[in-house]
């Protein structure tokens, strides 16, 4: 029966003292709808119900198709009057308060997004979209205040070059992936090493305090290493903005091998599976910046091939914290104050740049630390992703008014740079591996005496040659034997390694070889032999560091204009290094409803588990990624 005045169906039903009636009859405890939403990330469609039970104020949000009897009847399990010979009537109710309803917006997973053609930013409330997270992932609702979060850096961690790093590295998420709608950057991973009491973990929670919980419980920002590799790339799966850290390696199984999983980190994609009804299941992606804290350096893990270094920037402070009480004081801190300071960024980076604007500020960037790096055939790449920390150390001074000593931040980066270069040299790592690993293994090789018989006593690897007491060659069968040696020490680029020693002259060769044909033992054919010189090694020794900016980095840290003539006769220099290659980089207020609908704790929603199945060890990376993967898989 409509309303003649209005021209509306009017409603069938009532409600008294919080009781539902249809007409005299009364039916149950009322139900109301709180909230009709859609869920940016699924595009599905939410309803909060809210209704009482035992005195309390209950709050569920269903899916809209479940609002039906068979869906409604399982309320009851949650005290809602819902049984199963009233359940239609309760159908038409809710159904009638849906029409009625407007529509907000929810989100499940986190950072930059697009919303018909508008950029904003999903935190625990969106930045330039009314929208709340529902997800279940990430603690990122704010604790605490601002204020003290702000007071904290600014008595603890200003004026520590280290923890200054650090908490930079935190809102390097938002940018790598802001910049990274324009131009290509993978994600970005930092490892903090050393020692347990160093103070790397607190360094970590650092970093991720302005954007949400910094601690493994409670689904916090900060997770854990012990777990499998499909485990860890879930906790980044649908993040594109928010910061994520990964602690103590050493829960990880003796020996582990991090190359695959690294590669998998930074380019941002699991690997290919199945869904239990044998369709392919659309993988998760993401685009942040990882920080991990470890002990030992992770790349006694890996693959020791170059490119690796290009992906994992390893970070050995000489300190992180200044003392046990500072250390504590901060871990304090960001534990009862955090997930403000994040959204401030966003905010002021979505207000005052476009991003062009912060494309062409990172590249100027890039420009300038390349300009005072040590160069290799690496520098400029890697320099791309260094030049994300120095463009967001900046920015973060101006959106905050933090005091960031930004000169230092560019010293500590060439700083950190200058120890990549002297720890990339394959050649040179692989020549000290493998003098160490013939100096524990000596009875595995025999010496060069013209005696007959010795390789049939045991494992043979080789032989060497000496001069009175003194070893001067190592000489190894070229086929199988070579290949085994340097696999215990997860070296497997050999012709690199083998070009880099005949450069620096520690290969004794045939004309126009790198090898000599030799007779391995008397009595035997001559083979292909690698003889390798053995020279005294040079002691690592730590070196001074300093580096004087001239005009044009100053005049960037200071937020001038800088010219670019001043800087573009690097061009022809930079060619070496591959730099014209990589200008894309190779290798995102009003309250939102969920204030007006009670805690995060109401919107349960329950998802059905996919099994998941390989399809294919393989998987669609860049060009370049897939051939280093292919080449360690």
């Amino acid at each position: 029966m409509s309303n003649p005045m209005t021209g509306m169906q009017q409603s069938r039903f009532m409600t008294k003292d919080g009781v539902l009636y249809v007409g005299d009859l009364p039916i149950g405890r009322d139900i109301r709808v709180i909230a009709l939403q859609t869920n940016l990330d699924t595009n599905e469609v939410g309803i909060v119900l809210e209704f009482e039970d035992n005195g309390k104020k209950i709050r569920r949000r269903i899916s809209r198709s479940d609002l039906t009897k068979p869906g409604l009847v399982k309320l009851t399990r949650y005290g809602a009057d819902t049984w199963g010979e009233v359940v239609e009537h309760y159908v038409d109710y809710l159904r009638e308060q849906v029409e009625t309803m407007p529509r907000t917006y929810v989100h499940s997973m986190v950072g930059w997004d697009e919303f018909e053609g508008q950029l904003f930013f999903k935190h625990y409330k969106a930045v330039g979209l009314n929208s709340i997270y529902v997800g279940s992932q990430h603690d990122i609702e704010p604790k605490g205040s601002y204020d003290k979060w702000f007071a904290l850096v600014e008595a603890e961690v200003l004026g520590n070059p280290w923890l200054e790093f650090a908490l930079v590295v935190g809102f390097t998420a938002a940018l790598v992936s802001l910049i990274g709608k324009k131009v290509h950057i993978d994600s970005l991973f930092f490892n903090f090493a050393g020692k347990t009491t160093s103070g790397k973990t607190t360094s970590t929670r650092l970093g991720l305090s302005p954007w949400g919980l910094p601690d493994s419980r409670d689904n916090g920002l900060l997770k854990l290493w012990f777990g499998t590799d499909q485990g860890i790339l879930s906790n980044l799966t649908g993040n594109f903005g928010i910061p994520i850290g990964i602690d103590d390696t050493s829960l990880q199984e003796k020996d582990k091998d991090y190359t695959a999983l690294i590669y998998r980190l930074v380019v941002g994609k699991e690997k290919q599976a199945l869904n239990a009804d044998g369709t392919i299941r659309q993988r998760g992606e993401w685009n942040t910046t990882i920080i991990s804290s470890s002990e030992l350096s992770m790349f006694n893990g890996t693959d020791q091939r170059a490119g690796l270094r290009v992906r994992l920037t390893e970070v050995e402070a000489p300190y992180w914290t200044s003392s046990a009480e500072n250390a504590e004081r901060i871990e304090r801190g960001v534990l009862e104050n955090y997930g403000h300071a994040g959204p401030r960024f966003v905010e002021y980076l979505m207000e005052n740049y476009t991003v062009d604007q912060l494309v062409a500020e990172w590249e100027l960037a890039k420009d300038l630390l390349l300009k005072y790096m040590e160069k290799d055939r690496l520098s400029a790449r890697i320099a791309g992703k260094l030049a994300i920390v120095l463009l967001t150390g900046k920015l973060v001074r101006k959106a905050l008014g933090l005091a960031l000593d930004l000169e230092q931040l560019a010293k500590t980066l060439l700083y950190i740079e200058k120890k990549s270069v002297e720890s990339r040299d394959v050649g040179d790592a692989a020549y000290r591996y493998l003098i160490e690993f013939f100096m524990r293994n000596q009875s595995k090789f025999f010496e060069d005496k013209g005696k007959k018989g010795l390789v049939q006593r045991g494992e043979c690897l080789g032989k060497y040659l000496t001069n009175g007491d003194t070893v001067t060659e190592i000489r190894i069968p070229k086929e199988g034997n070579f290949a085994k040696v340097m696999a215990d020490g997860k070296f497997t680029d050999l012709e690199s390694i083998i070009e880099s020693w005949k450069q620096k002259d520690l290969l004794v060769c045939d004309v126009g070889k790198n090898y000599v044909n030799r007779v391995f033992e008397k009595g035997m054919p001559r083979v292909p032999l690698y003889a390798i010189k053995v020279i005294e090694l040079e002691e690592d020794t730590p070196e001074s560091f300093e580096v004087v900016f001239g005009d044009d980095m100053l005049a960037f840290l200071a937020d001038e204009d800088v010219a670019y003539e001043e800087i573009g006769s690097e061009e022809a220099e930079n060619k070496d290094f591959g730099y014209d290659e990589v200008a894309h980089e190779d290798d995102s207020e009003e309250d939102a409803p969920y204030e007006e609908t009670g805690d995060e704790e109401a919107y349960e929603e329950t998802y059905d588990d996919e099994t998941e199945y390989e399809v294919d060890p393989d998987d669609e990376y860049e060009e370049e990624e897939q051939e280093d993967y292919e080449n360690i898989a």
